[in-house]
């Protein structure tokens, strides 16, 4: 899968703890280098929807200029992968209606 965020498109793909030398806590994680988000594959399909809003975020703070931790990047993507992995698991309905929205011009709202 492909994720583009601002202008780069970033390849989804999976990891194993392996893979990880220099940190084998993560989840997930952002590399402009390549560019790439992985996933840990040892997780649930749930855990791994959380872990690609979380890192989709960090390409976000990448995307508008704010490299580094300055605004608690960290923090953010955490707490905003969570609630919005919540979001989407309690309300189905709410990705169609945003890709109808923006991709076709549909109302959302009526």
């Amino acid at each position: 899968m492909i994720v583009r965020v601002g202008h780069i498109d970033y390849a989804v793909r999976t990891f194993t703890r392996d893979e990880l030398r220099d940190d084998n806590t993560a989840w997930g994680r952002h590399c402009v280098e390549d560019p790439t988000i992985k996933i840990d594959a040892g997780i649930t399909p749930r855990e791994q929807a959380t872990i690609l809003i979380h890192e989709v975020i960090h390409a976000c703070y990448y995307a508008a200029g704010q490299d580094g931790d300055t605004l608690g990047e960290e923090a953010v993507a955490t707490m905003l992968g969570r609630m919005l992995a919540g979001v989407f698991l309690a309300n189905p309905h709410l990705s169609a209606a945003l890709h109808q929205g923006i991709h076709h011009g549909k109302a959302i709202v009526k």
